[in-house]
């Protein structure tokens, strides 16, 4: 986040002459502008939608942040030239002043400013660590970057130090409690339903003891669905700038609600978790959701206008975005069995039917299947055919024997090689 501090620096008024003397002591007047600190850093990723900010209100979570300084004060004179660099000092003082001679920054090609990685972890072992409430690892808290300017010729007083601050949040926030996912607020669904739509509630509580929560994140079998930063996106000061006298940030109010569109028909499983404002991210909590917005669809494949003996076997093709549940048959009306895996296959006995043409129905049922509760759509399919059942068993009117004219063979009173032929009537295979 791109912080505004204003550098005074008092500009003294020499004669030429007394340039002349003494151009050593000779100092640049600085125009009274702001300067600007972009806190960045490479473990800190830029925030979804806003790519002007990477340290989100103030807090990262890195031990190497960078410190980007633009619209630096320039100087007004043509003679002496520029700000050219600043010295720093990192601490946890709010009010440090960088010592002239010490570590510093000069513009580089481009004349950017620009401190890449403070070593916070060498501070420590340096200076110390003081740690703050809901801090939990060496270096969580607030940290003071100050800065001074400085042209060719002089730096800037130390009233005129700009202090930039910036927070160190390396525990990742608490997880959403008591997670629910239904179709009405609060009503877990747990069962399939028409609706893809799953209203997330859960626990307003604090999930982050030193930077503050800073939004929720919902995702849809591992893929983000929804990222809400909007119950929090404009806090109160107290929030945005939290120190110990306002109390920890995470008693403000926080989103304990989410509403995901579209879910895909199926078994999803639903995830919810906590961002903090240092946009380190919480294990997620999950809920399942069922859902079967579609109707099924079925087609007959055995038997289809073909004769059939008493005992065969009806197969069927059924299709449902969220599954189908089961394809049941029916001769003439009566139920004759069901099926529940591709291709739907039932073994039936049809001899208590008479011989003739018969009708064969299927159902094809998905997973929501018949319900009492008004729905906006069927959730069953079906398809009618018709069969020949033949239960006749063949009769035996002639047989014959013929021996094999190349290789007849007679071994213990047996033929080889012979061939029988039988002619009859009724259902053979």
């Amino acid at each position: 986040m791109r912080t505004t501090h204003r550098t005074r620096i008092a500009a003294l008024c020499l004669a030429l002459v007394a340039l002349l003397i003494a151009p050593q002591a000779a100092l640049a007047a600085l125009e009274d502008r702001p300067a600007q600190g972009s806190l960045s850093s490479s473990t800190n990723p830029w925030v979804p939608g806003d790519k002007d900010i990477e340290w989100r209100y103030v807090w990262g979570n890195s031990m190497y942040p960078d410190l980007n300084v633009s619209n630096a004060p320039a100087d007004d004179s043509t003679i002496f030239g520029a700000t050219t660099g600043f010295y720093y000092l990192f601490d946890q003082n709010p009010l440090s002043i960088p010592p002239v001679g010490g570590p510093n920054v000069t513009s580089d090609s481009e004349g950017t400013l620009r401190l890449k990685g403070v070593d916070v972890a060498g501070v420590i072992r340096t200076t110390g660590w003081t740690p703050v409430q809901g801090a939990v690892q060496p270096g969580e808290g607030f940290w003071w970057m100050h800065i001074r300017f400085f042209n060719a010729f002089r730096a800037a007083e130390s009233s005129s130090t700009s202090h930039v601050r910036l927070g160190i949040d390396l525990t990742a926030p608490g997880s959403p409690e008591n997670l629910v996912g239904g179709v009405v607020a609060g009503v877990p669904a747990l069962t399939w339903t028409e609706a893809n739509r799953r209203i997330l509630t859960w626990t307003p509580k604090a999930y982050d003891a030193l930077s503050g929560v800073g939004g929720f994140q919902a995702s849809v079998n591992g893929d983000v669905a929804d990222l809400d930063f909007l119950e929090n996106a404009a806090p109160t000061a107290p929030y945005e700038w939290w120190q110990p006298l306002f109390g920890p940030p995470s008693t403000l109010p926080q989103a304990s609600t989410l509403t995901i569109e579209n879910l895909p028909n199926g078994v999803s499983t639903v995830g919810v978790k906590t961002i903090d404002r240092a946009t380190n991210e919480s294990t997620p909590s999950v809920v399942t959701a069922w859902v079967d917005s579609d109707t099924p669809s079925i087609t007959v494949l055995a038997p289809v206008g073909v004769t059939v003996p008493s005992k065969t076997t009806l197969t069927a093709q059924a299709s449902d975005g969220a599954g189908v549940s089961s394809v049941r048959y029916y001769v003439d009306g009566r139920y004759v069995g069901a099926g529940s895996l591709p291709p739907y296959a039932v073994a039936v006995n049809l001899s208590s039917f008479a011989n003739g043409t018969h009708t064969l129905k299927a159902v094809a049922t998905d997973m929501i299947g018949a319900t009492t509760q008004p729905m906006i759509r069927p959730h069953t399919a079906e398809m009618s055919t018709t069969f020949v059942l033949d239960k006749m068993p063949p009769t035996l009117s002639s047989t014959a024997f013929t021996v094999n004219p190349i290789y007849p063979r007679v071994r213990d009173g047996y033929r080889d090689y012979t061939y029988v032929k039988f002619s009859g009537s009724g259902y053979t295979t």
